[in-house]
């Protein structure tokens, strides 16, 4: 691999910024497979980003460039107006990765307390495993939790000390509905508390729930950044499903208003459409017997699978 060009950005090299965290230019190689290309994103506090893209389109990379455990090959990379390879810089972060070798023998009391005892000003022990709803959890061995216990172990971990920004790779991944629900809860208080955070998840509800920003990413390159709602606007802002039972034949349904395609189970059909209300209207108008009608605005899932095929868009 050729040398790498890449600076990291000091705390004075660009001047004061409110950014938490910084890609600029952000590139990443192995070999000839180019990992990340030329990523350009800020994470302010109080902001949840979620990074989202298919296996393989340069998320966790992106994530390993933030908390330093790789360094760019060109472009600069800032974690707290600083270098994420400066303690002082990384005292900040708190992080969630998809895998954590825990001691399995430990308690969890002992556990928060060694990891606490790494910073400054740490939340107690208490206060940690509040945050996550696992009051009473001290004196339990690591070994006894279920899947989705330990990870809000994890979670406290990534809390004891007091971060500014929250780093997450997967956090729901491998855990029931029901823990996912309380985990997700705990993130969107975090959030609202003001804390960074940045999030890659597969899970579209996911981002959606949590996100005030997505950032979408195919290939090693950013496609698109935007809220929410905007990414869903960028395939139309009346675009959507319609679905309902019908007897009509396929050459009437695509004669109806506004649709681009036709898709059935028998007599229950979904129709994709430019105009959701239009075609509505349309479909009742043709078939008064039509029943079950839904009607479904385009989701984030949508405008992922618009916005990540290829050619880019």
């Amino acid at each position: 691999m050729a040398q790498s060009t890449a600076k990291v950005l000091s705390s004075t090299a660009n001047g004061p910024t409110s950014a938490v965290a910084v890609w600029r230019g952000a590139s990443k190689h192995y070999g000839e497979v180019r990992a990340l290309d030329g990523l350009s994103l800020e994470v302010h506090p109080g902001e949840a980003l979620a990074i989202l893209g298919p296996n393989g389109a340069g998320k966790t990379t992106a994530i390993h460039l933030l908390l330093g455990l790789i360094t760019p090959d060109q472009g600069e990379v800032s974690l707290a107006g600083g270098s994420p390879r400066d303690p002082a810089c990384r005292a900040g972060v708190g992080a969630v990765l998809q895998t954590a070798g825990l001691p399995a023998r430990i308690r969890i009391g002992e556990l928060l307390a060694q990891h606490a005892s790494y910073f400054p000003r740490p939340r107690s022990v208490g206060e940690a495993l509040a945050l996550v709803g696992l009051e009473g959890f001290a004196a339990r061995p690591l070994r006894t939790l279920s899947g989705g216990e330990r990870r809000r172990v994890e979670l406290a971990l990534a809390l004891i000390g007091c971060p500014r920004l929250l780093v997450l790779d997967e956090p729901t991944v491998g855990i029931d509905v029901r823990e996912r629900r309380a985990l997700l809860e705990t993130i969107a208080g975090l959030r609202d508390g003001g804390c960074a955070i940045v999030l890659t998840t597969h899970l579209m509800d996911e981002a959606e729930r949590l996100a005030t920003r997505v950032a979408l990413i195919a290939h090693g390159r950013l496609r698109a950044v935007d809220t929410p709602l905007g990414l869903r606007r960028t395939v139309g802002e009346r675009s959507g499903r319609v679905m309902a039972t019908s007897t009509l034949s396929d050459d009437a349904l695509h004669a109806l208003a506004a649709v681009g395609s036709v898709q059935r189970d028998r007599t229950r059909i979904e129709l994709a459409s430019r105009d959701r209300d239009a075609t509505a209207r349309a479909l009742l108008a043709a078939d008064p017997a039509a029943h079950d009608l839904e009607v479904h605005a385009l989701s984030l899932e949508d405008a992922y699978l618009n916005l990540t095929e290829e050619p880019a868009r």
